[in-house]
């Protein structure tokens, strides 16, 4: 078969062998390279920025939530909660919810059911141990109510009375339900801190401007004092750093507090509000969920997970991944007449070459081989260069994105990410597609007659 390859290479190069690929091989192979870097840069892009980013923005979300199936009052008349739950929709629909003064109700807790007590977290905990996708499963306080308070601001006590939203975590080691928590605090010491039961916390850059007036400097160590009034006794917080999480609303009413900190908070003595799990991988959320529900069936336990929160819109991502994808497949699709045409260019620029090797007593199927070396060489230099193209394009393209959305939505650590399943799939359907069109010229090459050939000299 080495003949077949010389002859291949031979055929690509320009009439007076000055270059090292004639024009027709060379815009095959820009048409393959121009088709595959925009395919692996939406695909790198969507698969690394894309994710990264709803991974973000959900970050607050546990990937997984274990909840009691219990209520407190077992006689509650579910058709009043039906119809409340109907006039607020309605609500909500004529914009009235945006008007509405705030509420006067001193405690808005979130859970609905009974809190989880320890006992029963680590029952739970001993079941999902080892399980397959479970990173750790972690006891957290999620609520809000209205606290009353106090601070100094310039050296003058200030009161206060607002509604705030406290996130307990039980972290050991910095990792606990949000594993964002790690992107959103820079201190690896504050982290640290949240593994202890001292009243210490973090509040949310906005809060903190808010109450103290002005946004601390990235380097500077803060240490302000919170005074919360807890029925007859009082509360030190800490304040030992701040977070920023960027688009999130709910982010400037917070505060993030150990867990025995929040349990102080709201009165929650060895409980918590929900059980938060973490994944090896996020994305197989549903699945592990189904999982756990099977496992968990005799412990009275609702399971959510994060990918529900926005169902609707993961699905309408998905959706345009897909139709990116076809779109961009097409384009190589189309390029394929392209490789035809410059092809049959060749054949017409080289019949007496053609006409020559017939009349050698090259057979059809070398012609075949010849046509096909040329092809999956044109694939190869194509989808390689497309590779690097693209991916490249990629990195840089989501590092200006970092740069870009830095004000509002810190994500300096996003960047693309290029599956080695998608590549392989592509290098395969761009062979296959060059292939069928290398046979298709190959057929014509074949079915030449030789005398005319050697006549066309």
């Amino acid at each position: 078969m080495t003949y077949e390859f010389d002859i291949a290479f031979s055929l690509m190069k320009t009439m007076k062998e000055r270059f090292l690929f004639n024009f027709n091989v060379s815009l095959s192979i820009l048409g393959i390279i121009v088709g595959v870097a925009f395919l692996i840069f939406a695909l790198s892009v969507y698969d690394g920025y894309v994710k990264r980013i709803e991974t973000i923005i959900f970050s607050i979300y546990p990937q997984i939530t274990l909840q009691n199936d219990t209520n407190p009052n077992d006689e509650v008349d579910w058709s009043i909660l039906d119809e409340e739950e109907s006039n607020v929709c309605d609500e909500i629909c004529s914009g009235k919810i945006i008007l509405k003064q705030p509420e006067e109700n001193l405690s808005l807790n979130n859970f609905t059911g009974t809190p989880f007590d320890l006992k029963q977290y680590q029952i739970i905990k001993t079941l999902l141990k080892g399980k397959n996708n479970i990173l750790h499963v972690s006891p957290v306080i999620f609520e809000e109510k209205h606290f009353t308070y106090h601070y100094f601001k310039e050296n003058e006590k200030v009161t206060a009375i607002s509604k705030l939203r406290v996130l307990g975590v039980d972290s050991k080691d910095g990792q606990h339900f949000v594993p964002e928590i790690e992107r959103i605090v820079h201190e690896p010491s504050l982290l640290k801190l949240l593994s202890t039961n001292e009243p210490v916390g973090l509040i949310s850059i906005e809060l903190y401007e808010e109450l103290f007036g002005y946004v601390p400097l990235a380097q500077e160590k803060i240490n302000k004092r919170v005074f919360f009034q807890l029925g007859n006794e009082n509360l030190e917080l800490r304040v030992i750093g701040i977070f920023r999480l960027g688009v999130h609303n709910i982010a400037k009413n917070m505060i993030i507090t150990p867990l025995a900190v929040a349990q102080q908070l709201f009165d929650l003595k060895n409980g918590a509000s929900f059980l938060g799990v973490s994944l090896n991988a996020p994305y197989e959320a549903k699945q592990t969920s189904q999982k756990l529900e099977e496992i968990l069936a005799e412990q009275n336990i609702l399971v959510f997970n994060w990918l529900t929160v926005a169902d609707d819109l993961f699905n309408s991502l998905s959706f345009y991944r897909k139709i990116v994808m076809i779109t961009l497949f097409m384009s190589i699709l189309i390029t394929a007449f392209n490789i035809y045409n410059n092809l049959t260019l060749m054949i017409l620029e080289r019949k007496s070459l053609i006409g020559i090797l017939m009349s050698m007593g090259v057979k059809k199927s070398a012609l075949y081989k010849i046509f096909l070396i040329i092809s999956q060489f044109e694939a190869f230099i194509g989808v390689t260069i497309g590779l690097l193209i693209g991916g490249i394009g990629g990195y840089f393209f989501s590092h200006y994105l970092n740069q870009t959305l830095a004000e509002f939505l810190p994500v300096q650590d996003a960047s693309v990410a290029i599956d080695a399943i998608s590549v392989i799939g592509i290098m395969i359907f761009v062979g296959i597609v060059c292939a069928v069109t290398a046979y298709i010229s190959a057929r014509k090459a074949a079915n030449l007659d030789v005398v005319q050939c050697l006549q066309s000299e």
